[in-house]
């Protein structure tokens, strides 16, 4: 070992000692020159809030020294206390990002420099800043259960809506990071209805914006604009002038980073709208229709379109379920009664078996699609309404006790090779069967096994059901949690018949299935006329982007 390496190792983290160290060769003069002074602060430190009024519990840390360094803060809030991870490698102008901070509250940030002879020292001012209180609107949080021993580390992040008869819905989008007693951490406001987000490995945040679908955003964790993709679209205003336009007819739902190396850098769903004659009719018989199918799509960072499947190519386009000739696209595509066939809600890679899953809301079904061919691999959902060739697909169950999903959302693959899923259960069946009656309805997170080769599937675990009912009708996720075996469950399209509200909880991976913590976004006291809800959620290792990025389900 190097002797100023040797003795910088012996350096206490908050003062510095001078050592009497000597290098130990044969033939020294004499001792070597060791650097034993901390480096000097010679411009601030200062600190103040994120410029940007997007994310407001951020605040930015600014400091000049004599000698290259590495800064440390210490941060505390009176009840929490916490280190904004060091800088990467040692400069003399520093400026650096505090998260975390907690809202309407007073904070004090104490900073440590160290040189790379590991001489550190802590300023003798210490920093404070005072955070605002939560705007609003804004979803209110009721922690019921928190086992924080038992939970997957790191904090929750999910977009959040509303509906209220004093502002309109679409043009109001949040995404909150919660951690594990329900405090806020972080948000991001936008003027835009936000539904799928995500950190990306590089620590910034990738999202959808817009209902039903026309633009994706990725910004940094002070809100500032990184990159940007849209649709063009009448009235639509992309959220930068830098957003680089797509040839697609809409971006929706989901978008999926995929792997390096695959040619593509996001993964997609779009759609296209196609007259059929002869098409049946929510109000009996059939007739002319202008039907809305799926589009799975990739595309590059430089906006270039590299691969487009159509479901209405690849399926039965005349399989009707619940809900398929509703006009969900209507406003988009600017007609009157299209028929929303199969309402894609999610699509994932994976790249163990090269496939595409995606789900099929309104065709109770979630498909794999070779990804090299384009071809359909196998068809997880109720057999009912499958003609040839489709039927060929249909995967068999096997297990003594399985359920087929219905009205399913955002179906992944998780780290063991099985299929994770949100059952919504919206009726449960499909036509000519009647559906449940609302008061029997459930819904379940359901995990399933498929076999590729025998074709069948398997239902190996499910939290939720007929003897443990609860119900979300619309949205929803279910996350595999890596490090602790945990399921995160977004049950966030739920109501009470007067009001929307979400609910957020991780439960264990056992048979049945406990809740280790669970959290309510709704108003309860007194009740107004705000309906929340949530669409998607993930637990995020930490609020700091330079924390290692826990793998999300593929």
């Amino acid at each position: 070992m190097h002797p100023r390496i040797r003795c910088a190792l012996a350096v206490s983290s908050l003062v510095w000692l001078p050592l009497a160290c000597h290098d130990g060769g044969s033939g020294s003069s004499g001792p070597p020159t060791i650097d034993v002074t901390p480096p000097q602060i010679l411009q601030g430190p200062d600190i103040a809030p994120n410029p940007n009024p997007q994310v407001p519990l951020a605040a930015i840390v600014t400091l000049r020294t004599d000698e290259p360094a590495w800064v440390t803060l210490h941060v505390s809030d009176g009840v929490n206390a916490w280190n904004v991870t060091p800088e990467p490698a040692p400069v003399t102008d520093h400026s650096l990002w505090v998260l975390g901070l907690r809202p309407d509250r007073a904070h004090q940030v104490s900073v440590e420099v160290t040189d790379v002879a590991g001489n550190a020292a802590l300023s003798p001012n210490v920093l404070a800043l005072v955070t605002d209180p939560l705007p609003v609107p804004f979803p209110p949080i009721q922690v019921t259960v928190s086992e924080p021993s038992q939970m997957e580390p790191g904090v929750t992040f999910f977009d959040a809506r509303f509906e209220n008869p004093q502002f309109k819905s679409l043009e109001w989008g949040l995404l909150v990071a919660i951690d594990a007693q329900g405090e806020v951490v972080w948000y991001y406001r936008y003027d835009q209805q936000i539904f799928d987000a995500r950190r990306l490995p590089n620590g910034n945040i990738l999202f959808n914006y817009r209902l039903p679908g026309s633009g994706v955003a990725e910004v940094d964790m002070l809100g500032d604009f990184v990159q940007g993709w849209h649709v063009p679209h009448a009235g639509f205003t992309p959220i930068s002038p830098l957003s680089i336009p797509l040839a697609l007819e809409s971006v929706h739902h989901e978008v999926f980073p995929m792997p390096a190396g695959t040619g593509s850098d996001f993964l997609t769903l779009s759609t296209e709208l196609r007259p059929y004659s002869g098409y049946p009719k929510a109000t009996g018989g059939t007739g002319p229709a202008d039907v809305v199918g799926d589009v799975v799509a990739e595309f590059r960072r430089d906006g270039t379109v590299t691969r487009e499947i159509s479901l209405l190519d690849l399926l039965d386009p005349y399989r009707i379920s619940y809900d398929s000739l509703t006009g969900f696209w209507d406003r988009y595509y600017g007609l009157i009664d299209t028929d929303d066939w199969a309402h894609a809600n999610s699509v994932v890679y994976d790249p163990a078996t090269d496939l595409f899953v995606v789900s099929l809301r309104h065709q109770e079904a979630v498909v794999a699609i070779d990804r090299p061919s384009g071809e359909l691999r196998w068809i997880l959902g109720t057999h009912d309404g499958w003609d040839l060739p489709w039927s060929d697909k249909l995967l068999t169950p096997i297990s003594p006790v399985f359920e087929w999903p219905y009205h399913q959302h955002a179906a992944s693959i998780t780290p063991h090779g099985t299929v994770l899923l949100f059952d919504n259960g919206n009726g449960r069946a499909f036509p000519p069967a009647p559906q449940l009656p609302q008061a029997d309805r459930y819904s379940r997170a359901v995990e399933y096994r498929v076999d590729p080769l025998a074709m069948t599937v398997e239902q190996l675990w499910a939290y939720g059901g007929p003897s443990d009912k609860w119900y979300s009708s619309f949205l929803c996720d279910a996350d595999w949690l890596p490090q602790t075996g945990n399921v995160l469950v977004i049950d966030g399209g739920k109501s009470n018949g007067a009001q929307g509200y979400a609910r957020l909880a991780e439960v264990t991976h056992t048979d049945p299935a406990v809740v280790v913590w669970e959290v309510f976004v709704q108003d309860v006291d007194p009740p107004i006329d705000f309906s929340w809800n949530v669409y998607r959620g993930e637990r995020l290792s930490s609020i700091d982007p330079a924390a290692p990025l826990v793998p999300e389900a593929r």
